[in-house]
């Protein structure tokens, strides 16, 4: 089966420096394990750069991304570099998959069995069993017959009932009742996604909205910090977007506008806006002169009931302009978007639209106008519009692409434009490699300098630079050995005793027998075994740590079989 789609949702919900560290964990061989249980959970042991090892999974279904976490203390994003190396491994096929146990006792082929049952036994059989079997009957209906949406409803809004009411104790819902309830939400999207697929777009959306309020309720009273419930909910929007897309009669388009334009007030939303925005701006392909005013009532309402009207300014006037596109038209549309440059995504239109016009002029005021202000306050997010701007001078001047790539390098630590500043280079490169060396070893953090240096093979001054940061053998120090192996194994055994005497428990203990493991892997199996011997004759009373140096050994004297 084909993964990539793994690393092509995960890619995209990382920052580039993010994904650039994990493509060289990766490249450093830094997957310790890596398997897929057959309920579709990958689950993977990554080194970490300073001897940790830490525990990541994706889920997966019906080939999508389901979940995904990692006990590493990144909280920066939601996908972490280890994440991103665990993706590239799954897209190479660098998993385990354990195979089921396959009786010994052959079943009975039951498509030979049906071919030999009487019909009409078999439609009596099927009848009596729906009878006792609601879920039955509903696929029945779901796989054969035109869904009649008032029963879908009924059952639907059984199901989820009976879901929530084993999950909820005193009014509160704990984190895996919260993940439990939301993977039996996925199920009732996943079968509504296929019932829209076949046409049946009333009933998917209304399916997809009862579920939404449902989860946005939730929201108040649960623990959703695995995150499962806020992909529930955009599973949900996504449906209702692609339901209004697909609505072709004006019975339709006016239930589902009117639906929205009504549950946008609904007081679920309060504190949670901006789910409620998203939908409105999906309905927005159905205003027209007659409805556009309950559209606008609604939007001054959403408005007028903020406790912080300034944290909705941006949905409210992107699904003003939304309205504006498909009620008034390109020049209305223009006008208001010219009008609303202060917010920050109306901008981001406005350079998309210069861009594609190729007034690239525009597009670049519109840029640095932004940035300049922005600059000021030193908690902005400008990276994105750096982005901007430099797509824009990919196409109109190479000189600020490369001044800007570099600032992007230096100033943002993004290390893909140290690549992309390789390539404009191009022959000038080794005269201009030197210079721009220097400068990011004046101006980089340790660890992102570190990485360059080894994508150029600079192995005498990686070397250098671990010994100032000696944390960092455990990432380079395979690699080290291969060139300066004295000087690697002293690196190793400093930091792997200092590690030892600060270790706390069987975690701790597994890390540095994992980076023991790595001495010896690395050719400093001597090395490795005197370490060992010296732990143990310090740490006699530590019988978990003996335990586990002697499950070490144990491995390693196989390996050396």
């Amino acid at each position: 089966m084909n993964y990539d789609y793994i690393y092509a949702t995960l890619a995209p919900r990382a920052d580039k420096k993010v994904l650039a560290r994990g493509k060289a964990v990766y490249a450093d061989g830094c997957i310790e394990s890596l398997t897929l249980s057959p309920s579709g959970k990958f689950t993977a042991e990554v080194a970490g750069s300073e001897g940790d090892t830490y525990a990541a999974y994706i889920k997966v279904k019906s080939s999508a991304v389901q979940d995904f976490g990692c006990d590493c203390p990144y909280d920066w994003g939601d996908v972490c570099k280890h994440l991103v190396a665990m993706a590239l491994a799954i897209q190479n096929g660098e998993f385990e998959q354990p195979q089921p146990k396959v009786s010994k006792q052959k079943e009975q082929n039951l498509d030979e069995l049906l071919q030999k049952v009487d019909p009409d036994k078999l439609r009596k059989f099927i009848l009596r069993y729906a009878e006792n079997d609601a879920k039955f009957r509903s696929e029945l209906r779901f796989a054969f017959g035109q869904p009649d949406m008032a029963l879908v409803m009924e059952e639907t809004k059984t199901q989820v009932k009976a879901i929530m009411t084993r999950r909820i104790h005193y009014g509160h819902i704990e984190w895996r009742d919260c993940d439990a309830i939301c993977d039996d939400f996925e199920d009732i999207l996943d079968k509504t996604g296929e019932r829209l697929a076949q046409g049946h777009v009333l009933t998917a959306f209304s399916v997809a909205m009862f579920v939404l309020l449902k989860c946005v309720r939730m929201a108040s009273i649960a623990d959703s910090s695995s995150g499962a419930l806020t992909m529930a909910i955009g599973h949900a929007l996504e449906i209702i977007e692609q339901a209004c897309a697909a609505a072709r009669t004006p019975a339709d388009q006016k239930q589902i506008y009117d639906t929205c334009v009504k549950e946008a007030r609904n007081k679920v939303f309060e504190g949670w806006d901006d789910w409620n925005y998203t939908f409105l701006r999906s309905a927005a392909h159905f205003v027209n002169a007659g409805n556009a005013k309950k559209m606008y009532d609604t939007l001054d309402f959403l408005f007028a009931r903020q406790k912080y009207p300034e944290y909705a300014q941006a949905d409210d006037r992107l699904t003003r302009l939304e309205v504006i596109k498909h009620l008034e038209g390109e020049s209305a549309y223009d006008a208001y978007v010219d009008a609303n440059l202060d917010v920050r995504e109306i901008r981001k239109i406005a350079v998309t639209h210069a861009i594609e016009k190729k007034d690239y002029p525009r597009a670049e005021q519109l840029c640095l106008a932004y940035l300049e202000e922005k600059e000021k306050s030193p908690y902005q997010w400008t990276k994105e519009w750096y982005g901007l701007l430099y797509d824009i001078y990919t196409k109109t001047d190479r000189q600020r692409q490369m001044e800007l790539a570099e600032k992007l390098l230096l100033k943002e630590h993004d290390l893909t434009f140290y690549d992309a500043l390789k390539d404009l280079h191009g022959a000038g490169w080794p005269e201009e490699y030197p210079m721009l060396r220097e400068r990011c070893a004046q101006r980089l953090p340790p660890g992102d300098y570190m990485q360059i240096l080894r994508a150029e093979n600079e192995a005498a001054l990686l070397l250098e630079e671990v010994r100032k940061n000696q944390r960092y053998i455990f990432a380079y120090g395979t690699w080290l050995a291969g060139h300066f192996p004295t000087e690697a194994y002293c690196i190793f055994w400093d930091e792997i005793k200092a590690q030892a005497e600060q270790a706390n428990g069987r975690g701790d203990y597994r890390k540095v027998c994992g980076n023991l493991k790595m001495l010896a892997e690395a050719g400093g199996r001597e090395d490795a075994d005197a370490l060992i011997e010296l732990l143990r004759q310090r740490n006699p009373r530590r019988p978990a740590l003996l335990e586990e140096l002697a499950n070490l050994e144990a491995r390693l004297a196989k390996g050396k079989k």
